[in-house]
């Protein structure tokens, strides 16, 4: 459930898209979501207090919030319009493939957006293909463009990963067959590998 006044739902493919409208000076006071979500603001600005920060938002800021992050909003000057796709299908892809909230002001994550939320008003047989299309685009471009944070504990399937690439250097393997192997979805494996190699599965071969 979102806050506002709901202007439009489409629900394609287990993503369900939304556009929301809202007040000058409306106060949405901490609250989280069961599902993940990645939202653009179209019109007006926001100020988004998280447990780690506080976002000013102006338009062509995207912001993703993994399920049951806290956070509260405050509606400036005109209030606000978002447009946002919120992931359903969690054995595909919601937990898999970002876990962790970024923002990106502007750029080529925040340019798909906007392609969406054109496609999401326009009304033909092709626009939930092309709409599912671009959800996809936007996430794997948003986990290829987030700065790798290198560190930390390695996921035990990496080393299997690592082991597969060292062996099989001259076979024709793509990420979705290491992905199989690996059990995990090809976009995580993809985020996952650049940050504790700082580099693409196709870079390390």
């Amino acid at each position: 459930m979102f806050f506002g006044e709901q202007v439009k739902v489409r629900e394609i493919g287990g993503f369900v898209l939304s556009e929301s409208v809202y007040a000058a000076g409306e106060h949405i006071s901490r609250h989280s979501h069961s599902c993940p979500y990645l939202s653009i603001l179209i019109q007006g600005a926001y100020r988004e207090a998280c447990e780690s920060q506080t976002r000013h938002c102006e338009p062509s800021t995207v912001i993703f919030h993994p399920a049951g992050e806290a956070h509260a909003d405050r509606f400036l000057g005109h209030g606000g319009r978002i447009f946002r796709f919120e992931i359903r299908n969690s054995s595909r892809i919601a937990a898999a493939v970002l876990t962790t909230p970024f923002e990106f002001a502007g750029g080529s994550v925040a340019r798909l957006a906007t392609r969406l939320y054109a496609e999401f008003h326009r009304i033909d047989r092709y626009s939930p293909l092309v709409m599912e299309g671009l959800v996809l685009e936007i996430l794997g471009r948003a986990a290829r463009d987030i700065p790798p944070r290198r560190g930390g504990k390695a996921p035990p399937w990496l080393g299997q990963v690592e082991e597969l690439l060292r062996e099989n250097a001259c076979s024709d393997l793509t990420l979705d067959s290491i992905a199989r192997v690996a059990g995990v979805h090809a976009v995580h494996l993809a985020r996952v590998f650049r940050r504790f190699h700082g580099c693409t599965v196709g870079e390390y071969i």
